[in-house]
């Protein structure tokens, strides 16, 4: 067992942290945990301001041969603290810390572990695998990977309702102080906000379709979805729905291979900006207010419409249920059977 797991992965004994950071000196991360109780280090360590000071830390605990031992606790602090109410899928959620460039959430990932969490709704098995690697979750049997290819006919009614943020509202709107900032918002710009969200949504909705049921079926899906949209909303929203999802993908392409310690929330949200920010907001203060509250929606977006629609399809076309599953009240991934509970019990 590792000397973490000792104290509930809550840190490990002092002898396990102490003296293994290259640079020590008066501000470094090592010297801040020296005078820590071994179960406040883990806590201290997945802090916002600790963050950009991972790198040395995590330098200096791989040469001693204990980062690798360490991670997994560093994994499980950092989700629970970064945890929305609303959120109970491990793997989007860093997913979502990942695409917001939480500088804890990515220096504590190898770069060749990142790009999973980028495309999670490309390949979320890939994504959910780095943390089975580290026993933050508890690996799926592979039957639980298997779902019944759906009719078109069933499934096409239950993605219009979902693609549409008036009519199936976000998980971000439970959240007071986002939905404040988003009512304050002028009608323009929440009219912007909806249409780009619903352009999100297509496009997140034809990802994971792809991944679980190939990309013929999702093509023809996403077909279906915007002729749908397009019957019901004027030519110009529709038009810029297919240039949106198109951009989306070439955007988060670019964001991914050229500046990969950039926001990917943030990213979007600036190249997007000119469709719901109207060209009289001059106030630099207002647009940059707009734009922080555009990019927590859309990492809101990120968890809780994957959330929605993964539940949905694994509630009606997943081939097993809980019961097939170990369920092992003292076992210590407790959490991630509980997020498995969750997905598939209504």
């Amino acid at each position: 067992m590792p000397a973490f797991a000792e104290t509930g992965g809550s840190g490990g004994s002092d002898q396990f942290w102490r003296g293994t950071g290259l640079k020590t000196g008066r501000g470094s991360l090592a010297w801040e945990i020296e005078v820590l109780p071994a179960d406040e280090i883990v806590a201290h360590i997945i802090k916002p301001s600790s963050g950009p000071r991972l790198p040395d830390f995590i330098e200096g605990q791989e040469s001693a041969g204990t980062w690798l031992q360490a991670k997994p606790a560093v994994f499980d602090c950092l989700l629970k603290d970064r945890r929305r109410e609303s959120e109970s899928d491990a793997t989007l959620l860093m997913g979502r810390l990942v695409a917001a460039a939480d500088s804890v959430a990515w220096n504590v990932l190898y770069p060749n572990e990142r790009d999973p969490f980028l495309l999670v709704d490309v390949d979320y098995f890939k994504a959910r695998a780095v943390l089975e690697a580290y026993g933050v979750l508890l690996p799926l049997p592979k039957r639980a990977r298997k779902y019944g290819k759906p009719k078109e006919k069933a499934l096409l009614p239950i993605l219009s309702l979902c693609i549409s943020p008036e009519e199936s509202p976000g998980t971000w709107e439970e959240d007071e102080d986002l939905k404040s900032r988003f009512d304050q918002l002028s009608e323009d710009h929440q009219s912007g906000l909806y249409v780009f969200m619903t352009a999100f949504r297509i496009k997140t909705t034809v990802d994971v379709l792809a991944s679980l049921f190939g990309e013929r079926f999702s093509a023809k899906i996403e077909k279906a979805l915007l002729s749908d949209v397009f019957r019901r909303t004027e030519e110009e929203r529709s038009g810029y729905l297919q240039w949106a999802i198109r951009t989306m993908r070439a955007a988060e392409k670019h964001v991914r291979l050229n500046k990969p310690d950039e926001s990917l929330d943030l990213a979007t949200v600036v190249l997007f900006s000119d469709h719901f920010i109207p060209e009289d907001t001059a106030d630099d203060e207002d647009v940059s207010g707009i734009l922080k509250t555009a990019s927590e929606i859309l990492g809101a977006e990120r968890t809780g419409y994957s959330q929605k629609l993964r539940f949905m399809l694994a509630k009606h076309f997943r081939r097993v249920g809980p019961q097939d599953l170990p369920q092992d009240p003292n076992d210590p991934n407790a959490y991630a059977w509980e997020n498995w509970r969750r997905e598939t019990d209504l």
